[in-house]
């Protein structure tokens, strides 16, 4: 699988190596770069990806495609645990709203310092009861109404 998603990046490399005689040298650089960069984030949302190759992609610091790695369902709970020690709000948020992120995850970024995360954990109908429990007294009362407001949606309050 690792050798699949090299040959797909191989081929997209080669595509994005024609010239265009009307652009100067530093854009033909940065549209392949930008094009490069949109080709790894739809690798990474793409849910027919493989495992394999999501943990390959998300040992790169790329904040768009870490954030896509961490918003795929079938990403290996092994990955989604490393991408919440990213320092990076947008992947934690997007693993807050993964409905397959580990338990363990979970309870971690229901004590995250960014309400934002918080609050799509307390949006998250995924998030077991307990973790909604405690996050309906958050300091944050936006974080606590969603919690509260989850667990009534659920029938649970």
């Amino acid at each position: 699988m690792i050798r699949k998603f090299f040959q797909i990046l191989s081929q997209i490399k080669r595509k994005l190596n024609v010239k265009d005689m009307s652009a100067s040298k530093s854009n033909q650089n940065l549209d392949k770069t930008n094009s490069f960069s949109l080709a790894k984030c739809r690798l990474a949302s793409n849910p027919g990806t493989s495992r394999d190759v999501l943990n390959k992609l998300a040992e790169k610091p790329q904040t768009e495609v870490l954030e896509r790695i961490a918003e795929n369902r079938h990403t290996s709970s092994e990955t989604l645990e490393k991408l919440a020690d990213k320092n990076i709000s947008e992947v934690r948020s997007a693993l807050a709203d993964n409905a397959h992120t580990p338990t363990q995850v979970i309870e971690t970024l229901a004590s995250d310092e960014n309400p934002d995360v918080r609050y799509i954990l307390a949006e998250n109908p995924n998030t077991p009861k307990e973790i909604l429990d405690k996050l309906t007294v958050d300091d944050n009362p936006y974080v606590s109404f969603r919690a509260q407001r989850t667990l009534r949606r659920m029938g649970i309050c």
